[in-house]
């Protein structure tokens, strides 16, 4: 997985090792996307899962000014951070949303592009490490 430190809407940094030994979800997002307004009520099914990690990258240019007003009026449960293009294209993004599935160990498990369900996101942690159907 590449490396990153993002700014989270709470005010901490979060970086890529502190998410070692747990598998993660990194999902980049807009609020102006509509197919990504598909994946938030799937990406909030994914926070109850036990032990995984659920990361919502915003890619807005306008920042926190654009992203607050819209997550006031939808409830988003993953742990909301904001990007930008480098950290996009270093995950290989192109359109989104675009969503990371990483194991314990960093290694990423799948790419998916476009909406996304839980139920592919918890398939592709089960799939042996090395099987690329999702990638």
């Amino acid at each position: 997985m590449p490396s990153f430190e993002l700014p989270a809407r709470d005010g901490s940094r979060v970086a890529s090792d502190s998410l070692a030994g747990a598998p993660a979800v990194i999902s980049f997002w807009a609020t102006w996307c509509q197919p990504c307004l598909k994946d938030i009520p799937e990406l909030n099914e994914l926070v109850t899962v036990d032990g995984m990690a659920v990361f919502a990258v915003a890619l807005d240019a306008d920042g926190w000014s654009a992203i607050d007003p819209f997550l006031e009026e939808r409830p988003f449960n993953a742990t909301v951070l904001l990007g930008g293009e480098e950290v996009f294209r270093r995950f290989g993004g192109f359109t989104i949303p675009y969503t990371v599935v990483v194991d314990g160990e960093q290694l990423i498990r799948a790419i998916f592009r476009g909406p996304v369900t839980r139920s592919q996101v918890l398939g592709s942690l089960e799939a042996p490490p090395g099987d690329s159907a999702a990638l």
